[in-house]
């Protein structure tokens, strides 16, 4: 029960009975009269009271001043210039102090919890003893020696070199003092900088010169320090420090003998807790007795025992060699080094072949199985071949050959898929070029590849003819006739594994974008590991859903003609427009679909009849949207860099793997190894975030014409020598005690935005091109929806033109790298290190970059839209002549207001908000439609009309009364209503719908709709004079008559 501070006595006892032999004594003190400290004093006293009364002589040393008097002496010391320099050391010492980030097994609570639980453990004798000869050695005691490598644990777990962690201290400085009960413990906030470089020793000697400072100026309550220090409260942390580490010097307990009743100390566990981790030492002559109070509310008990055992070998890694360098102290045991090992297990041999033999394979197994589908159009496997045939066939004599790079440009059609096959199969690498790039990326690439052949088609030729340089090659254009005439067979030449099959460019951070080379080897590997995973059949209905310069179109494409299966294609757009590319999934019976997770969202997950597994890559997949898929399909979560061909780790959706908010992306794929690493190439624990390196069959050969670039990012495996190279990802990562990974984000500012990686530096360095700012950063941060958005931080020397910075980039980088806000700012924020401060830079205000002149909605239509912009946007106000892409639009935002807007009841279509990019326009375009849908433009038809097929059966029954299946309602009007305004309103329905004009003939037992011109007659009856209780019946009498009268053949319908 609580204590009430105003009445009660801070100490009170209780004795429990279990039995004659056997009771609990319970001594409750409170905090604010008692400490640890007191606890043995207390103790002490107790058992000399209890035995000094048993021979009536009690009596205890006198003690020389009591708490008052230290409170009256603490207060006039602590006043004036020593108050004031005291506190100014913590000032300094702890400005600008980061938080703790440990990773944690559960999402941090927007407030700390205070649930808890203990574990407790032992260092043995013989590693104690070399822990203390160790801080003999040094000068140093045992408490700096085990703080030093507390904060190396903590380190290596955050990656972070600013380390701060609170350790009471007992604050009994005085001799006086030691013997009195009461509160004297004191909180120290200890701050070290802790540099992988630097070799133990040195942190240890810094550690004990921080604490000899703190020693100096303990005096200062540490509520003081925090309000001195702190100025912006986290309600989920602890201000300071969020660890604390207590190392025991309290009096020893006496013999616990109440004459002759023997006490034994009962030990608890504590279910609350104060602080996030809690690491409490004390000598004992076994060695350090160690115990560890952690929050249930981000740990479980598995992480806090890893924990325990990092930390033990890391103390025996010291011991042995105190003067190593902080990152190469081993941290894992020899158990965990196996257990990670194992995850890495999944060497699987598959046959050696490429993409073009299972091609084949397929040809010749089922030649006249429908291999292409786009819209009503249909390819046969064996068509396919032969136009890919042909194709290489010309190509080859063009001059064609191995490893020649061969860039393609089409719109999404078969020829695209021709395209890719011919220029494989005359042994050249495709590199896909996106008609819809900028003029200067596509240069670029043409100039990067030194190609002097492009494969593409007469829509794409003028992207291409620009460079003159360029020989191209028309698929259905000029060189049609030429490529007809030659053979279908395959060309006698063997593309070896070895060989590269195609060059996909990427962001690059130097501005310019690179191109990652991929051998027929990786391709193969990826085809045939994918087909088992999700075992593929040739009943398959896959859709190519991702742009074919993307990497993910790679696996989409050859998942399907490598199995025989159908890959279904589609018109670039289409995907813009939900409503539509869902009728087409269903209409074309999709049954694998491979999407970005934000396009997925979109998505209502119970309209596919046919669709058997989705799979979400290019970006973080969160757990709510594999669970609104799951139960309907299989779901599957993928990530990979181009870097890795497409795919390199993956994951099921099972429900048994719970991280957070997010779904896990997996286990590598077959003859894939994956390696998580510190800063200093350490393989991490489990649960601990590093670098992701990836090996194996699918590691790209490098980037093009970039042999630095490569060399930096593609390294020789060290840790199974002899197996290859790794690709450093750049990507953060963490092994999960089941063997999957957990995706953090990327290790440097690279980023993604709707699936799309994005090097921040190249938009940087575009912008920087343009002569409009001086300086600028570009980031990506989330709306209140959750969504990435690029924003732009520009320091211009007049004022910032947006649209004219805008119309520069959009020239020169793709639509997705385009930053959708800008933020003008006087100067760059930057840190103590000379780099950008990200976290000083302004959260981006919508309200500020509106157009400056306010124009509020003037009707229903404006009022609507600016509602949903609000909302959409993340905005207070927006006004009828704001720009929607200005205030942060995008594409996959005017998905949600054409939906939205036709929940409404309007017309609006995606192209729409790119058309008319404000709301006054968009406004004025869909009352313009709605105007002349309301005029009946059509005018007034003849003639016949097909039926429905719900009217052909109907009709097909042959009912009796034909005319007599109809609708009816009664409705109370108000005896001043206009009989000739409502025949004239009636007639003007008839009018706009042809439905409600249609009549009837059965011609020789075949029923045919027509339209017609029919009349609405309003005919009126009075019955003011009935008598009421007939008025009922002559109601009904006379509604049947209306009803009888009907005539679908005479048209008579209303």
């Amino acid at each position: 029960r609580p204590f009430d501070l105003s009445s009660d006595f801070m100490l009170r006892a209780d004795i429990i009975r279990i039995n004659e032999s056997e009771n609990i004594l319970v001594i409750t003190m409170h905090h604010i009269a008692s400490d640890g400290w007191s606890i043995a004093i207390i103790v002490k006293e107790l058992v000399e009271l209890y035995n000094s009364f048993e021979t009536a002589n009690p009596q205890l040393a006198v003690l020389p001043i009591q708490y008052a008097d230290f409170s009256i002496w603490e207060r006039s010391f602590l006043t004036g210039t020593v108050y004031k320099e005291k506190l100014d050391y913590w000032r300094s010492q702890l400005l600008g102090v980061e938080p703790l980030d440990l990773p944690t097994d559960f999402t941090r609570p927007a407030f700390k919890g205070k649930n808890g639980s203990g574990y407790s453990f032992k260092i043995d004798k013989n590693l104690s003893n070399g822990l203390k000869e160790l801080s003999r050695s040094t000068n140093s005691t045992l408490f700096m020696t085990l703080l030093s490598a507390f904060k190396v644990l903590l380190h290596r777990y955050s990656n972070q070199k600013d380390i701060c962690v609170g350790s009471p201290i007992a604050g009994r400085s005085h001799k006086a003092v030691e013997g009195m009960v009461g509160f004297f413990v004191n909180t120290l906030a200890l701050r070290s900088n802790v540099d992988s470089e630097n070799e133990f020793i040195e942190l240890v000697a810094q550690v004990k010169s921080t604490l000899l400072d703190a020693y100096t100026h303990q005096e200062i309550p540490f509520e003081k320090v925090v309000d001195a220090v702190v100025k912006d409260r986290d309600q989920s942390r602890n201000p300071l420090f969020q660890v604390m580490f207590t190392f025991q010097n309290t009096p020893e307990m006496v013999e616990l003998r109440l004459g002759d009743v023997e006490l034994n100390a009962e030990s608890f566990l504590n279910t609350t807790v104060k602080f996030e981790l809690g690491f409490t030492f004390k000598e004992t002559e076994d060695g350090i007795f160690g115990n560890v109070e952690y929050s249930t509310d981000l740990y479980n008990i598995a992480t806090i025992h890893r924990m325990v055992e990092h930390f033990t070998t890391l103390l025996t890694s010291i011991i042995n060699n105190p003067n190593e360098r902080i990152g190469r102290l081993k941290l894992l045991p020899a158990e965990e080094e196996i257990q990670i090992t194992n995850f890495n297990s999944a060497i699987n041999p598959f046959p050696e072949t490429t993409v073009l033999e299972l091609f084949e394979q397929q040809v010749m197994k089922s030649p006249n199985a429908i291999a292409l589908i786009l819209e009503e159009e249909e390819l046969t496997y064996a068509k396919l071949d032969e136009d890919s045939n042909q194709l290489a066939h010309y190509l080859i004599s063009r001059g064609i050959k191995s490893e020649v790079l061969v860039p393609i440009c089409f719109e999404r059609s078969f020829e695209m898929i021709v395209g890719i096959l011919g220029i494989l199969k005359a042994g050249g690498t495709y590199v896909p070029i996106d008609p819809e790039y900028p003029q200067e990326r596509i240069k670029y690439i043409l100039e990067d590849t030194a190609a002097t052949l492009v494969v593409g088609s007469v829509a794409t030729s003028s992207k291409i003819k620009s460079n003159s340089k360029i020989n191209l090659v028309e698929l259905d254009g000029a060189d049609h006739s030429a490529i007809n005439i030659q053979s279908k067979s395959r060309p006698q030449l063997v593309v070896k594994a070895e060989s590269s099959a195609y060059v996909i460019y990427t962001s690059g951070s130097t501005g310019k974008p690179k191109g990652v080379i991929i051998e027929h080897a990786s391709l193969s590997n990826l085809i045939q590991a994918q087909t088992r995973y999700f075992n593929i059949r040739e009943e398959e209905k896959i859709l190519q859903f991702s742009n074919y310069a993307f990497d993910a179109s790679v696996e989409q494409i050859f998942l399907a003609l490598c199995n025989g299966a159908k890959l279904i294609l589609f018109k670039e757009g289409l995907q813009l427009d939900i409503e539509g590319f869902e009728n087409y999934l269903n209409q074309k019976e999709v049954s694998h679909l491979h999407a970005t997770p934000l396009f997925l969202e979109q998505l209502k997950n119970h309209n596919f009849q046919n669709l058997k597994r989705v799979i979400a890559g290019g970006d973080v997949c969160t757990k709510e949207l594999a669970n609104r898929w799951k139960d309907n399909v299989a779901f599957y979560n993928e990530y990979g860099p181009t870097e890795t061909t497409v795919t390199s780790i993956e994951y099921l959706e099972d429900g048994n793997t719970s991280i957070n908010n997010q779904v896990p992306i997996g286990k590598p794929l077959p003859n894939t190894q994956v390696y998580i690493v510190d800063d200093q190439q350490n393989v991490v624990p489990v649960g601990i975030f590093g670098e992701l390196y990836i090996g194996g069959l699918q590691v790209a050969r490098g980037y093009l014409n970039m042999p630095e670039e490569t060399k930096e990012k593609f390294i020789d495996n060290t840790f199974s020598p002899g197996s290859g190279r790794l690709y450093k990802t750049g990507d953060y990562g963490r092994w999960l005690p089941d063997g999957n990974i957990e995706y953090l984000g990327r290790k440097d500012n690279q980023v993604k935005i709707r699936g799309y990686r994005i090097e921040l530096g190249e938009i940087q360095s575009i912008v920087q091109q343009s002569g409009l700012v001086s300086q600028n950063v570009v980031l990506a941060r989330k709306d209140k929806q959750g969504n990435k958005r690029l924003v732009g931080y520009a320091v211009a020397a007049a004022k910032l033109d947006n649209l004219k910075l805008t119309e520069h980039l959009l020239e020169r980088l793709p639509s997705y790298m385009v930053p959708s806000l800008w933020v003008e700012i006087s100067s760059i924020p930057l840190n103590s290190n000379g780099k950008v401060d990200y976290k000083a830079l302004p959260e981006p205000e919508l309200n500020e970059l509106q157009t400056s002149n306010f124009i509020p909605p003037r009707n229903p239509v404006e009022t609507h839209l600016v509602s949903i912009w609000k909302d959409l946007l993340d905005a207070q106000q927006i006004g009828i002549e704001d720009n929607f892409f200005e205030l942060g639009g995008d594409s996959i935002l005017t998905i949600q207001v054409v939906s939205r807007m036709r929940r409404l009841g309007y017309e609006v279509q995606p192209k729409d908000l790119f058309t008319f990019q404000t709301i006054a326009g968009l406004s004025a375009a869909i009352s313009e439609r709605s105007d002349a849908k309301s005029s009946g433009e059509q005018g007034i038809l003849s003639g016949s009309c097909d039926l429905l097929p719900i009217q052909q059966r109907y009709l097909e029954l042959n009912p009796p009364a034909v005319s007599h299946y109809n609708q009816s309602v009664l409705v109370g009007l108000s005896k001043q209503l206009n009989a000739s305004i409502i025949e004239k309103s009636l007639q003007e329905l008839v009018s706009q719908h042809d439905a409600l004009r249609f009549s009837y003939t059965n011609f020789n037992g075949k029923w045919q709709q027509n339209y017609g011109s029919a009349k609405v007659e309003l005919s009126t009856l009075d019955l003011s004079e009935a008598a009421p209780g007939h008025l009922s019946s002559l109601i009904e009498n006379h509604a049947n008559d209306i009803q009888q009268s009907l005539n679908i053949n005479a048209g008579v319908i209303v």
